[in-house]
């Protein structure tokens, strides 16, 4: 099954998890990985997942794996993931093209840390 890029969901390399990401797994914040103050609400679900090892979809990364994620964004995509670069692996993209996700909590917490 092919699932083709739109204008709310696309297909983005999910670096090493820190923890289990399950399709359907919903995010609130996005900011420049190098800058957690430039973090805005937005909201990012986990629509299918390919794990680095395989080339089929599987329900989840688990943690210290690199996926390939296709995310929705059912409010658009905001312009920091637009600007993000296209590559061919992760190896070498410079921090300030990466972006985070995560829960309104976590980016409380990374906020106040």
């Amino acid at each position: 099954m092919q699932i083709p890029a739109s204008e709310t969901h696309d297909y983005f390399l999910a670096s090493y998890s820190y923890t289990d990401i399950y399709v359907g797994t919903t995010f609130d914040v996005v900011y420049k990985y190098s800058d957690v103050k430039t973090g805005v609400k937005t909201k990012a679900v986990i629509l299918a997942i390919i794990h680095e090892w395989t080339q089929i979809p599987v329900p989840y990364v688990d943690s210290g794996h690199k996926s390939i994620c296709l995310i929705d964004f059912p409010k658009g995509i905001s312009k920091d993931i637009i600007d993000l670069p296209e590559i061919d692996d992760s190896n070498g993209i410079d921090i300030d093209k990466r972006v985070a996700l995560c829960s309104e909590a976590t980016w409380n917490f990374l906020l106040e840390s």
